[in-house]
């Protein structure tokens, strides 16, 4: 199940995270009442463990920022974990125990394979998919998300180099021909197909049409004809004030350099309807439409007349 979330992670998984940090935080109080009230080797253990639990802790913080370390400080908390339950195992003997030897050797054993069965779980975990893209797709491809320094700080050349690996030739994305050396990327999002980026096949270089949050990058006030818009609602307008792409839109082909684009900025009222035909609305299909250079760049302004 598709359950979009602020960090580009399943929200399933993202519960998951914030329940694991309750639970880690527990484990972290018990841990450091037995680290005051311990004795002899026991402090050692308890102080591993609790440093494990830390660790572990990071790194679900970490995995909410959709931040691969997070993983990795994940893992090692597991491990570390692992490893202490694995040497208390071996040091246990019947003289510290007595008749609970089995019973606490059986206790240590579990929890090595606890620890490693964690990890296991959380790779399947993580095969969860937000928008089409997994766990693993999203914090190792955060470099090319709109958040990342990497990203802003991209030219265009380098821009149309990645767009042209494969990441970006299958789902969510799809690419498709414009005419006159032009290609346009879609990303699939919420069921759409939305435009996101230009390449200039000739130049070979790329542009940002749409941000991944679904605003007009290089829209600004005035390439809006804002007298056309007189009569429309203020939840209506509130879209266009916005640079909002919710709805359904497209990029035409161009011809002499310059393409069409529709901006609907407010949908059919069957748009909010479900596969019964419930909850549809009265509302009517609005569009605006302008018209974009090679670079995306607005020459000809947004108005509600074609």
């Amino acid at each position: 199940m598709e359950l979009k979330n602020g960090n580009g992670l399943n929200s399933w998984f993202n519960a998951i995270l914030w329940l694991n940090i309750a639970f880690s935080g527990l484990g972290l109080i018990m841990n450091l009442i037995n680290l005051m009230k311990g004795d002899n080797g026991f402090d050692l253990y308890a102080l591993g463990s609790t440093c494990a639990v830390c660790i572990a802790i990071a790194g679900f913080y970490w995995l909410l920022k959709a931040e691969k370390v997070g993983f990795y400080l994940f893992v090692a908390g597991c491990l570390i974990n692992a490893i202490i339950a694995y040497i208390q195992y071996c040091n246990i003997s019947v003289d510290d125990y007595g008749t609970m030897y089995s019973v606490v050797r059986s206790m240590a054993f579990k929890g090595v394979w606890t620890s490693i069965g964690k990890i296991i779980l959380f790779m399947f975990l993580m095969l969860l998919k937000c928008e089409g893209r997994n766990v693993y797709q999203v914090l190792w491809n955060k470099v090319y998300d709109d958040d990342s320094a990497e990203y802003a700080n991209m030219s265009e050349e380098e821009l149309y180099k990645v767009l042209g690996t494969s990441l970006y030739k299958e789902s969510p994305y799809s690419q498709g021909s414009l005419g006159e050396g032009m290609t346009l990327v879609r990303q699939a999002i919420d069921g759409y197909c939305k435009p996101r980026y230009l390449m200039d096949d000739d130049a070979k270089c790329a542009y940002e049409f749409m941000s991944e949050r679904e605003q007009l990058v290089a829209v600004t006030d005035d390439d809006i004809d804002w007298g056309s818009l007189e009569g429309l609602s203020e939840k209506v307008v509130d879209i266009v004030k916005c640079r909002a792409f919710v709805f359904p839109g497209d990029i035409y082909h161009y011809k002499n350099g310059v393409a069409e684009v529709r901006w609907e900025i407010n949908p059919d009222g069957r748009f909010y309807s479900d596969e019964d035909g419930f909850g549809m609305t009265n509302d009517k299909e609005i569009n605006l439409y302008g018209a974009i250079d090679r670079k995306g760049k607005v020459v000809k302004k947004f108005t509600l007349k074609r």
